[in-house]
């Protein structure tokens, strides 16, 4: 073989080499930036799940509140017929 052939041989080698090198390096490097991607993904989502849990109990001492506040009113609308109900039978009382 002639020098010209052996150092065509020797450059494609090298240069195929540095395609494989330059090839792995950008594949490490965007693998790296996955895994980030993935760890603020799920950082958020954790987030946003606190937030849910947060507004969920928030939703539920509300219906609480509202709920005791129909049985109240419900109580004294009860007291209230009950009263209208002893006044009326006791009409003659308050003539």
């Amino acid at each position: 073989m002639s020098q010209g052939v052996i150092i065509l041989i020797v450059m494609v080698v090298f240069f195929a080499g540095m395609a494989v090198f330059a090839w792995k390096f950008a594949y490490i490097k965007e693998k790296r930036e996955a895994r980030r991607r993935l760890k603020r993904i799920k950082a958020r989502q954790a987030k946003y799940k606190e937030i849910k849990e947060k507004h969920q109990s928030v939703r539920e001492l509300i219906d609480e509140k509202y709920r005791l506040a129909n049985e109240r009113s419900q109580q004294i609308k009860e007291e209230l017929r009950q009263l209208e109900e002893w006044k009326s039978r006791h009409q003659n009382h308050f003539q």
